[in-house]
C-alpha cells in the first residue's frame, strides 16, 4: 500500500544491525516481547522475526509503532526506523493539498461477469443519503464464502463509481484471513491512510486514537472512496471508518460483520454463488464465445464440478485458456472425479490456489469448530439440522449450536433454512479431504456410524407417531454421542420428516453403498408411511429395493419378507402389478418359511390390493376374506381392522352393499377402541361408498368429511384428494353441481402438486361436469388401490 520506508532509507548494514538494536531497546524499556506487543499493536511473531534476524525488512509503519510504545526519540528513534526524513522534515500540513490525490484501488478483475443484483443493491447505497444521515458514512460490506469473488465485485463497481469522488481512493487488504495467519492490525492501516494523506512522519501523533482522529479530521468535508479489504471482525474495520457523508466505505470480509450492520447501519451484501448463466458468461469472457459455444455439454459440466464458485471458474478458465489446442471435454474430465478434483484447482499462488483459499478460513476456526467442518464432510445429505450435527460429532445440542454459529459466520457454512445447515459441494470434497487426512479411520467410521443412528432413531420415533398401530421393530441402542431428537406428537413426526425428506433419502442410499445393511432396512421402515402420505411412491419403490438387497445380505428372513411386501405396495401405486405380485409371492413363501402368521395375513390384503387395482374384485374379496380369517387368531387389532375393513369394501365393489355396511362399521368399531385414526379414516371413506350406493347420500356425505378430517389431521393430503373426489360426485348425484366442481377442483390441486398421473381424469370431471359410471370411485373399474384398504394396509407392517 505504502512504500516500506525503512526499505527506502536503510542500508545492508542497517538492516544487520536492526535486530540487536530492537533487544537493547526494549530490553533497556524493561518489556518482555509480548508486553511489548501488546503496547504498541504489533504481533509478536514480527517482533520476534525482526530481533532474530528471520524478518530483513519490516514495515517501516511497524517501526514506528514500536518506536512510539518504546519511547525512543531523537537519534535513537532514527537509528530504529531508519528514516532520513527526520533530518529533512517535509513540508508542513498546510501544504498537503497540492499533493496528488490517492488513487489506490487495485485493477480491475478481467473477465467480470454477472452480479447483477448485487450491483444494484450497492447503486441504490449510492442514490440514497437522506438529509437527517449529515455526518454519516455510507458504508456496505460485501460478505461471502472463501473464492465467491467479494474483492471482484468491490473493486469492479469502485471502479465504476469513483469519478463520483474527486479526492480519490484510499485501499488497503487488511489480510484478515492471510496465508501466513497474520493480519494487518488497525494502528499499522491508519498509518498507511496517513501517509498516503501526506502526514509527514514528524506530524503523526503518539497514539492510535490520536491518530484515528488525526485520520477523521483529514477526511472530513473531503469526497473519498474507501475500500477495505478482506477485513477479519467489526473491530478490525471500526478505526478506519472516516466519518463524513461524502465518503463511501466499502468492507469486504468473510464474517458477516453484523456488529457494523447494528452500530453503523451498513448495508450488508451477501454474496452467494454465481448463477449458471453468470458462470456461463464468466467463461465466455475468458474463453470466447466461440470455444465456449461449440463445446456447450462440457461448459456445463465444468460450471458444475466447479459449483459456480467464481475462483474456481477462474483458474479452470486459465487453464484452459493456456492449452488452446485441448478441448474443454479434456478440462472437463480432469473435473469430473470428486477425489481428484481438488488437484485440479490448485495453482502455484495461494492465493488463487482453491484449497489454499479455503484453508485461510479454516485455519481461522477454533479447534471444535475445526473438527465439526471435517466431519461435516462425512455427511452425505445436502444440508444438515442443529440436533443431526449434535450426532454426527458427538457434542452436546448447545455447543454445537455455538460451533454452528461460527462456522456460519466464516461463511464455510450457510444457514440456508432457519436451523439448517449447507455448504457448497468443493468446501463438502476439501472438508471431507481433511476428514480423511487428519481423523483416524475409526473415527471416519463412528461418525457415520452415529449420523446413521440418529436418522433411525429420530425417525423411528416419527414412524411411530405417524402411524401408532404398526408392528414395531427392534432397534439397537444408538451410538454413544448420539442424541435422538424428541418429537412429541404427529404433528412434530410429519414435520421433522418434511424437513429430512432429503437427507434421509441421501442418508440411505450412502448406508447401502457402505454395507450398514441392517440400518439400511430398518431406516426404510422408518421412513414407508411418511413417503406414502405424500403420495412418494417411487421414493417408496426404491427404498424398499434397498431394503430388500440389504435383509438378503444379512439373512434377516422376516425383514427381508417385510421388505417384499411394501416394495409390493409401493408398485401397486405406480402401476406396476406383475412385478408386485412376483415380491408378494417371495413375501408370502418367506413368511410361511419362518411361521410368521401376521406377515402372511398381510401379505394376503395386499394381494387383495393387486386384484382390485386389476379390477378382480372375486379374487380381491377372497384374499381380503383370507386374510381376516388369519388375524382372527394372530391377536393383531390394527390388522384385523383392516382385513374386515377390505372385506367389506370389495364386498361393495362386487355391489353387496349391506354387507359392505356391516363390515366396514365394524371396521370403525375396531379402529375407534384402538385409537387407530387411519384405519379410522379409511373406515369412513368405505362407509361413504356404500352410503353412496344404497342413495343414502347425507349419510355418505357425512362418512365422507369424517374421511377428510381425519386425513387432514393426519397430514394424508393424497388420501383427502381422493375421498374429495367421492364426496364430489356424491355432491353431483344430489343436484349440488357447484360444490362438487369445487371439491374436484380442490383435489385436482393436490393431485397436480404430486404430478399423480390420474390428475387428467379429475380434469375431465371438470370439463364435462361428469362423474365416472361407477360413482364415486373415480378411476372406474380398474382404479388404484381404493383408500378403503391401502393407506392403513400398512398398519400391520
Amino acid at each position: 500500500m505504502t512504500e516500506d520506508l525503512a526499505g527506502r532509507a536503510a542500508d545492508l548494514d542497517a538492516q544487520r544491525s536492526l535486530g540487536p538494536l530492537l533487544r537493547r531497546f526494549r530490553r533497556r524499556a524493561l518489556l518482555t516481547q509480548e508486553e511489548l506487543a501488546e503496547r504498541s499493536g504489533v504481533s509478536v511473531s514480527t517482533i520476534a522475526g525482526v530481533e532474530t534476524g528471520r524478518v530483513r525488512r519490516p514495515r517501516g509503519s511497524s517501526l514506528r509503532l514500536l518506536a512510539d510504545a518504546l519511547g525512543v526519540t531523537d537519534e535513537d528513534r532514527a537509528q530504529l526506523i531508519g528514516d532520513v526524513r527526520l533530518a529533512n522534515p517535509e513540508p508542513e500540513m498546510s501544504n498537503v493539498a497540492i499533493m496528488p490525490v490517492p488513487a489506490q484501488l487495485p485493477p480491475a478483475v478481467a473477465g467480470f461477469a454477472g452480479r447483477g443484483s448485487h450491483l444494484e443493491q450497492l447503486g441504490v447505497l449510492m442514490s440514497t443519503v437522506a438529509d437527517d444521515d449529515a455526518g454519516s458514512t455510507r458504508i456496505a460490506v460485501i460478505s461471502g464464502t472463501a473464492g465467491v469473488g467479494k474483492t471482484a465485485l468491490a473493486v469492479h463497481w469502485a471502479h465504476r463509481i469513483a469519478d463520483r469522488f474527486p479526492d480519490g481512493q484510499l485501499y488497503v487488504n487488511l489480510r484478515g484471513f492471510d496465508p501466513d495467519g497474520q493480519a494487518m492490525e488497525a494502528a499499522e492501516a491508519v498509518l498507511g491512510f496517513l501517509d498516503a494523506l501526506r502526514v509527514p512522519p514528524h506530524q503523526l501523533p503518539p497514539t492510535l486514537d490520536t491518530r484515528v482522529a488525526l485520520y477523521r479530521s483529514l477526511m472530513a468535508g473531503r469526497q473519498m472512496l474507501v475500500l477495505l479489504d478482506n477485513a477479519r471482525a467489526s473491530a478490525h474495520v471500526r478505526p478506519l471508518l472516516p466519518a463524513s457523508s461524502g465518503c463511501l466505505v466499502l468492507v469486504t470480509s468473510r464474517h458477516q460483520l453484523s456488529g457494523l450492520v447494528a452500530t453503523h447501519a451498513a448495508h450488508q451484501v451477501a454474496l452467494d454463488l454465481l448463477t449458471f448463466a453468470e458462470a456461463r458468461q464468466m467463461l465466455v469472457n475468458r474463453l470466447g464465445a466461440g470455444r465456449v459455444d461449440d463445446e456447450s455439454d462440457a461448459v456445463e459440466q465444468i460450471i458444475e464440478c466447479c459449483v459456480r464458485l467464481p475462483l474456481a471458474l477462474a483458474i479452470v478458465a486459465a487453464r484452459a485458456a493456456a492449452r488452446p489446442g485441448f478441448s474443454l471435454v479434456t478440462v472437463a474430465g480432469e473435473l469430473a472425479c470428486a477425489d481428484r478434483r481438488m488437484d485440479s484447482l490448485t495453482t502455484d499462488d495461494r492465493h488463487t490456489d482453491v484449497p489454499a483459499v479455503f484453508s485461510w478460513s479454516y485455519r481461522a476456526l477454533s479447534p471444535e469448530a475445526a473438527r465439526l467442518f471435517r466431519l461435516l464432510g462425512l455427511h452425505p445429505g445436502a444440508d444438515i439440522s442443529a440436533p443431526a450435527a449434535a450426532s454426527l460429532a458427538a457434542l452436546h445440542i448447545a455447543r454445537t449450536r455455538s460451533l454452528l454459529a461460527e462456522l456460519t459466520n466464516i461463511q464455510l457454512l450457510t444457514e440456508h433454512l432457519p436451523g439448517r445447515y449447507t455448504f457448497h459441494d468443493l468446501l463438502r470434497v476439501y472438508a471431507a479431504d481433511l476428514t480423511r487426512r487428519t481423523e483416524p479411520s475409526q473415527e471416519r467410521i463412528d461418525t457415520t456410524r452415529r449420523i446413521l443412528d440418529h436418522y433411525l432413531h429420530t425417525g423411528y420415533t416419527a414412524a411411530r407417531l405417524l402411524q401408532p398401530s404398526r408392528q414395531p421393530i427392534a432397534l439397537a441402542s444408538p451410538s454413544s454421542g448420539v442424541t435422538p431428537e424428541r418429537l412429541a406428537d404427529h404433528q412434530a413426526a410429519l414435520d421433522w420428516c418434511d424437513a429430512e425428506r432429503e437427507a434421509i433419502l441421501s442418508v440411505l442410499s450412502h448406508a447401502e453403498r457402505c454395507g450398514y445393511d441392517r440400518q439400511v432396512w430398518q431406516v426404510a421402515w422408518t421412513v414407508f408411511d411418511y413417503l406414502d402420505r405424500r403420495g412418494q411412491w417411487q421414493y417408496q419403490a426404491s427404498t424398499q429395493q434397498f431394503a430388500m438387497n440389504a435383509a438378503a445380505r444379512c439373512h434377516d428372513r422376516q425383514a427381508e419378507a417385510l421388505a417384499h411386501r411394501l416394495h409390493a405396495r409401493a408398485l401397486i401405486w405406480l402401476g406396476d402389478l406383475d412385478d408386485a405380485h412376483t415380491h408378494l409371492r417371495h413375501a408370502l413363501d418367506l413368511c410361511v418359511q419362518i411361521g410368521d402368521q401376521t406377515g402372511q395375513a398381510d401379505t394376503l390384503l395386499h394381494h387383495a390390493s393387486l386384484h382390485g387395482r386389476a379390477g378382480d374384485f372375486v379374487q380381491a374379496l377372497h384374499r381380503a376374506q383370507q386374510a381376516l380369517d388369519l388375524h382372527r387368531t394372530t391377536g393383531h387389532r390394527a390388522g384385523y381392522g383392516l382385513a374386515l375393513n377390505a372385506v367389506g369394501w370389495y364386498h361393495g365393489r362386487l355391489g353387496d352393499y349391506p354387507r359392505a355396511l356391516a363390515y366396514c362399521e365394524a371396521a370403525l368399531i375396531e379402529f375407534q377402541q384402538i385409537d387407530d385414526p387411519d384405519g379410522e379414516g379409511d373406515a369412513w371413506d368405505s362407509l361413504g361408498y356404500a352410503y353412496h350406493h344404497l342413495g343414502d347420500h347425507a349419510q355418505a356425505i357425512s362418512a365422507y368429511r369424517n374421511a377428510i378430517e381425519l386425513y387432514r389431521s393426519l397430514g394424508n393430503e393424497f388420501n383427502v384428494a381422493i375421498v374429495l373426489i367421492r364426496l364430489g360426485d356424491t355432491r353431483h348425484a344430489t343436484g349440488d353441481l357447484d360444490t362438487a366442481r369445487a371439491h374436484w377442483r380442490e383435489a385436482l390441486g393436490t393431485l397436480d402438486e404430486l404430478q399423480h398421473p390420474h390428475a387428467d381424469e379429475v380434469r375431465d370431471r371438470l370439463a364435462t361436469d361428469t362423474p365416472s359410471r361407477t360413482a364415486p370411485t373415480p378411476w372406474g373399474e380398474t382404479p388404484p388401490v381404493p383408500v378403503g384398504v391401502p393407506s392403513n394396509t400398512v398398519a400391520a407392517e
